[in-house]
């Protein structure tokens, strides 16, 4: 083959082409692989430094909460058999905090260990066994044993063993880090290997061989180091070499190290593949270029762009670890003894506007005046001198633009290989907004002008000016490290011991998160303060104290005593009242029945003419002036709130046609008509109060008989309204009397008001019926009101609502039978009704025996006069009597005393004779008081001889004559 110059040219400049190009290849191949490997070094030491951060913390909080829970002198984990439910729920929070870590704790006691395990669905159990297990040496550290699966604490009270799941913990922690197919991490000690995540579970990186590669000097000096490492893959000894990084981690001063791998033939292949295939493309452009020049350009564009893409992914790369740190709030520092900065991270510039050059030098690290600094500065000094493993603190500093920044510091010293203390190692974060809220809260907590107060089991932590000024104290100094209840006297005034009843209360607290309950402090003075507590649990720089809060009750207490003193007075005063208004109609009834008796007696001996209206004078004033008594009394009945309703069956037609009866001899006198008129829907029987009603509508109906001298008074009764439970009763009472003006028509219900005064002068009256009325009505929940047109007539309406009866519903055989119409005889008949009945008459007063046996031997009766209830007692014996009628006031033995001595004989005959009091006080407790002693029923003095005689046949017909 001939060849021309050109073509050898052409050849030479191919061949020259090619040697430039293989040799370009080879340098660039180079050049490339140092690049990436270097990347690929920084990402794995970032990547290996987070991770390694992240497991120390993790460990470390781990050992610190499990000292800090069983040193806690709140909890005695090892003193009984069974955990309380407060223990329980403490170490439940422990593993629920650390639940990634811990698989079941043990607590060790003598013969019996409590075993709590995690179970199925986020549950744990507790579970008993007996063993023998060996405790180690007591230390009040924690220990880690077999390739850190397990974790030992041994106290004065007892051990802990904890299973641990480090290498499924580590191994999650790995998956956050460093992902990729061919990533090797290992977490390695002196003693071996602890957790990896390797492809295949090829144990490649352990303590071995580390000590045969460059990563020795970094293991031993406990330092952070990149290099490759040559390593045996396989058993028939092919090598490898990895890409590797190392990180020292410190868990709870154990040493020991995190290895982060990958294969550089992973970065060499991806940059061969490129690079071959760039150097076949030229040969290939070489060799045809005069055929396929186009195509080989094209191919070579297409070759750039590969190499361009590659390129941005590994920047992406790169911008995803950067992002890390933006994110992030904290940055890392580390300094020598004499503050000398030798490393700053990079993030220092997002927290204070610093570069990392900037911040160490002195000028540009401005501390405030903030009292956090002088203890930040003691803590560091203390780390320094070697007094301290490591501490938490605050520090306040200078942002670049003048601001101030709270920092959360937390360092620990560093070392030299002879072990003393060269520096220190921190971690700073902003917590300025954290920090202002708690300013915020310092600024409540001094201004308060309640007494505020922070305490834990070692005393009082610190207080506001409050405090000191309620209990007199002078300076924070006589108040701080002593207990809240050591400003007490020894005792509360339950009884109680205050420190005893202290310690329950702040368990309470714990337990609930607030509690609230009074006490009594001592002043210095030795005055005492009646105060309101309020304990709060909170956390305060991680560690759980109380807030209290005192509210001081002085003031109120001696509110509340004035109200009590008052009370008291009054009480005595309404006392006081009742005794007079008892004594009152005590004494006025006793002559009254005299008068009223004695007159009813004259009355019936046929008198002359002369004397009938004087004797009718007399009555009437003596019934006006029994009236005038009954009204008082109910006044001060409604007045102090005694008064009762009964609800007993009733016929409403019957209650009319009573009260009309009474009224019949007044309009008679008068020439009035009394109409009445009964819806024929008002129902036959109801349930309520047959007096009270009978109350109301004499006093309506009688005012309109008083105040109308002729035409008519109507009373109409009619329902209104029915339910399911209750029937509505409206009784309108209408006359043609006098009327009210309209100014008085709000007045006249008012306690001793009448429409004027000279209603009081021509009828007389005392302005208490209406008052009385309006207040029973409304005391049963009914309304009345009035409609009046002055010189014509007025129109009174009430409303009452009443319970349904059943038919089959009967009366008690000792309660009166208000439902039938009494058809006892007037005073001036009955005289044989009670024939042949012995009657034991026990009264004191010679008046009243005078007239009670009077009516007695008039209407046939035998009579047997005791003058008190001892005789009664000793003339009952004879069994010949059918009916006691007890006076209640007596000398020697009162009829209380008679009547239950009496009942307490153990015959039939003492316990079923009928017993009547007889007595002039007509309070509701008198009632009862004789109900209760075993009387059966009572009648009130001035005698009425129509109900005397009612209430006497009512017994005696019901009862075999004896």
């Amino acid at each position: 083959m001939n060849l021309t110059k050109k073509d050898i040219g052409v050849i030479l400049t191919i061949v020259l082409l090619l040697v430039v190009m293989v040799g370009g290849s080879l340098f660039i191949f180079d050049l490339l692989i140092k690049d990436r490997v270097e990347n690929e070094k920084n990402y794995l030491s970032r990547e290996s430094q987070i991770c390694a951060e992240q497991i120390e913390r993790s460990f470390n909080q781990f050992s610190y909460d499990v000292e800090f829970l069983f040193s806690d002198s709140q909890h005695n984990f090892f003193g009984q058999n069974q955990l309380s439910t407060g223990e329980l729920q403490s170490i439940k929070s422990l593993m629920v905090e650390h639940r990634e870590l811990i698989k079941s704790i043990t607590l060790v006691r003598d013969g019996t260990d409590n075993r709590l395990m995690w179970t199925g669905k986020g549950r744990f159990r507790v579970q008993q066994l007996d063993t023998s297990f060996q405790s180690i040496e007591s230390k009040s550290e924690i220990s880690f044993l077999n390739g850190y699966k397990n974790a030992y604490l041994s106290t004065d009270k007892g051990q802990v063993l904890f299973e641990l799941q480090t290498n499924e913990f580590v191994n999650n922690q790995f998956k956050k880090y460093f992902s990729s197919l061919n990533s090797y991490k290992s977490l390695l000690d002196a003693n071996g290997l602890i957790a990896f995540d390797n492809p295949g579970w090829k144990r490649l990186f352990n303590t071995n061989n580390i000590t045969s590669t460059p990563l020795q000097e970094a293991f031993e000096a406990e330092v952070a180091a990149s290099a490759e490492v040559d390593l045996k893959i396989n058993e028939e000894g092919d090598a490898q070499i990895f890409i590797t990084t190392f990180y020292p981690v410190s868990i709870y001063g154990e040493s020991m190290g995190l290895v982060f791998a990958m294969p550089k033939s992973v970065v060499v292949d991806s940059i061969r593949k490129n690079l071959f295939f760039v150097i076949a493309v030229n040969l290939l452009v070489i060799v045809i270029v005069v055929f396929v020049f186009s195509r080989s350009i094209q191919q070579l564009r297409r070759s750039a762009q590969e190499l361009r893409d590659n390129r941005r992914n590994l920047e992406k790369l790169i911008d995803q670890q950067k992002l890390l740190f933006e994110y992030s709030r904290d940055f890392t520092y580390r300094h020598d003894e004499n503050h000398e900065y030798d490393y700053v991270s990079e993030n220092v510039q997002k927290v204070l506007g610093y570069t990392p050059e900037e911040f160490e030098k002195s000028e540009y690290r401005l501390f405030t005046q903030n009292p956090l600094n002088r203890t930040a500065q003691e803590t560091t000094a203390k780390l320094l001198k070697g007094h301290d493993d490591g501490s938490l603190f605050y520090a306040e500093v200078r942002h670049k633009n003048g601001n101030p920044v709270t920092l959360e510091v937390k360092e620990k010293p560093y070392k030299d290989d002879d072990g003393n203390v060269v520096g220190v190692i921190g971690i700073a974060k902003d917590v300025t907004d954290k920090f202002m809220s708690e300013q915020k809260f310092r600024i409540l907590f001094e201004y308060s002008s309640d007494p505020h107060l922070i305490f834990n089991n070692d005393g009082i932590l610190d207080c506001n000016e409050a405090a000191l000024q309620m209990l007199n104290i002078s300076s924070k100094d006589d108040f701080i490290g002593k207990l809240p209840w050591e400003f007490s006297k020894d005792r509360q005034h339950d009884g109680r011991r205050s420190e005893y009843k202290a310690d329950e209360m702040l368990n309470v607290a714990l337990e609930k998160g607030k509690h609230t309950f009074d006490w009594t402090y001592t002043k210095t003075s030795g005055q005492e303060v009646p105060t309101e507590v309020t304990y709060t649990a909170v956390t305060l720089n991680n560690e759980q104290v109380i807030l209290a809060v005192w509210h001081d009750l002085t003031e109120r207490k001696r509110v509340e005593q004035a109200l009590i003193d008052a009370k008291q007075r009054a009480e005595e005063l309404a006392r006081s009242k009742q005794q007079f208004l008892s004594s009152m109609s005590h004494e006025i009834r006793t002559p009254l029945n005299a008068v009223i008796g004695y007159t009813s007696f004259l009355l019936e001996e046929d008198p002359k003419e002369d004397q009938v209206d004087k004797l009718k004078s007399l009555k009437f004033s003596a019934d006006n002036l029994l009236a005038l008594v009954n009204d008082i009394l109910d006044h001060s009945k409604i007045e102090s709130g005694k008064i009762s309703f009964s609800n007993e069956p009733l016929q409403l037609k019957d209650v009319v046609s009573e009260v009309s009866d009474m009224m019949r001899e007044k309009v008679t006198e008068k020439d009035v008509d009394l109409i009445q008129k009964i819806d024929s829907r008002v129902p036959e029987k109801v349930l309520g109060d047959e007096n009270r009603l009978n109350q109301i509508l004499i006093n309506i109906v009688g005012n309109a008989v008083k105040f109308t001298e002729m035409g008519k008074v109507e009373l109409k009764v009619s329902q209104i309204s029915e339910t399911r439970d209750h029937h509505e009763i409206e009784f309108k009472i209408t006359d043609t009397g006098i009327g009210i003006p309209d100014d008085k028509r709000e007045t006249i219900f008012n306690t001793f008001e009448q429409a004027s005064s000279s209603i009081l002068n021509t009828y007389g009256g005392t302005g208490l019926g209406l008052s009385i009325t309006k207040n029973l009505v409304e005391m049963q929940g009914g309304s009345i009101s009035v409609e009046s047109e002055e010189g014509k007539g007025s129109e009174f309406t009430v409303v009452l609502s009443f319970e349904k009866c059943l038919e089959t519903e009967k009366t008690d055989k000792n309660t009166p039978d208000k439902n039938t119409k009494s058809k006892a005889p007037s005073s001036g008949s009955g005289r044989d009704d009670l024939k042949g009945y012995h009657v034991l008459l026990v009264e004191d007063n010679p008046i009243n025996q005078k007239i009670a046996a009077q009516f007695l031997n008039k209407w046939g009766a035998k009579v047997t006069l005791s003058e008190n209830g001892k005789e009664a007692l000793d003339v009952i014996t004879s069994k010949e009597f059918d009916l006691i009628l007890m006076d209640l006031q007596m000398p020697e033995m009162d009829g209380y005393e008679a009547t239950k001595a009496i009942r307490s004989i153990d015959d039939d005959y003492f316990k079923n004779i009928p017993v009547v009091a007889l007595t002039a006080d007509a309070f509701n407790e008198v009632r009862d008081s004789v109900l209760e002693v075993g009387m059966n029923d009572y009648v009130t003095k001035p005698i009425n001889p129509e109900e005397f005689l009612k209430v006497m046949m009512r017994y005696l017909k019901e009862g075999v004559k004896n």
